[in-house]
């Protein structure tokens, strides 16, 4: 727990969770505090490893320009900017990856991908855990996950709401999710890859609009 709270950029990333609204239909407002409080976010990952990685493998490939202050901003749009699912500005790729939304009339969970997340709202009483649901391909040999597992399917309700399955990193760093999905944004909608004896596949959908190009969600799948 010292190591996790002193960790700065998942402290910053705790101060976002509760700048949402999680119901869908319900248009999200971002006041000059909660603005300042995802600058602080941008300007701390992105003087990280993982963002450097990004930044600089995107340039490398004319994605993006070599102003890093315009790539922030790029970052902001990517993530922060509110977009239409069922309402104007009702969500966001970061609210809908990272922190979780409920369906109109509590009809389910969508979204809720980050591990932190599921801690903090465990540790609140809103999460109650339901069980682990194994990769398809080890279902029949792979009875529970390991201590020191990379990476879970699991199925929970929050705040009394189901949702039968998601699927999370464990122990990742807010900068390496953002990284790895930034990279996907302008790279690939879907990777495969192995570590260790995990064999993942990163799926990503988004769409177009009058903004342009929107996350409409990705998270990893165990295969």
């Amino acid at each position: 727990m010292d190591k996790f709270n002193s960790i700065p950029t998942i402290k910053l990333f705790n101060d976002l969770l509760d700048n949402y609204t999680p119901e869908l239909g319900v248009s999200e407002t971002i006041n000059q505090k909660e603005k300042k409080e995802i600058n602080k976010f941008i300007d701390s990952i992105c003087e990280t490893t993982p963002m450097k990685y990004c930044f600089n493998y995107l340039v490398s490939k004319n994605e993006i320009s070599d102003d890093l202050s315009e790539f922030k901003n790029e970052l902001y749009n990517i993530w922060f900017r509110g977009y239409y699912r069922k309402a104007v500005n009702d969500t966001s790729a970061f609210e809908h990856v990272f922190v979780g939304e409920v369906k109109e009339n509590n009809d389910g969970v969508i979204g809720f991908h980050n591990w932190i997340t599921i801690y903090k709202e465990e540790q609140k009483g809103n999460f109650d855990y339901r069980g682990w649901i194994p990769p398809r391909k080890n279902a029949e040999t792979n009875e529970k996950p390991d201590q020191d597992s990379f990476a879970l399917s699991i199925k929970f309700d929050w705040k009394g709401i189901e949702k039968p399955v998601t699927s999370c990193l464990i122990g990742t760093s807010p900068e390496c999710e953002v990284a790895m999905y930034t990279l996907m944004y302008y790279l690939s909608e879907e990777v495969e890859v192995n570590y260790e004896n995990y064999k993942i596949k990163f799926i990503m959908h988004t769409f177009e609009n009058r903004n342009g190009k929107n996350i409409g969600t990705c998270y990893p799948e165990l295969i």
